[in-house]
């Protein structure tokens, strides 16, 4: 990651600490890293709707049935009768 943003130095419990070391490790990443994904998804738009959260992962699991199902007048006869 290039250093262009602003730099920040954070205080962590021991605890906390160890947790962030032992992901980064296991992950191969830097603490940096690892605390720099966990703040981004914190501060995820609260307001972002699923699919533009999941936007990613559209499209990458395919569904047995009709694409159509909520939008063909023929699948809905009968429906909440």
């Amino acid at each position: 990651m290039k250093r262009t943003s602003r730099s920040m130095s954070i205080r962590l419990p021991r605890r906390l600490s160890l947790k962030v070391a032992s992901l980064a490790r296991s992950r191969r990443l830097s603490q940096s890293e690892i605390v720099r994904e966990a703040v981004e998804a914190f501060t995820v738009d609260a307001s972002a709707s699923v699919a533009e959260l999941a936007r990613d992962l559209l499209g990458s699991v395919e569904l047995d049935g009709p694409a159509d199902l909520s939008s063909n007048p023929r699948r809905l006869v009968g429906y909440g009768e």
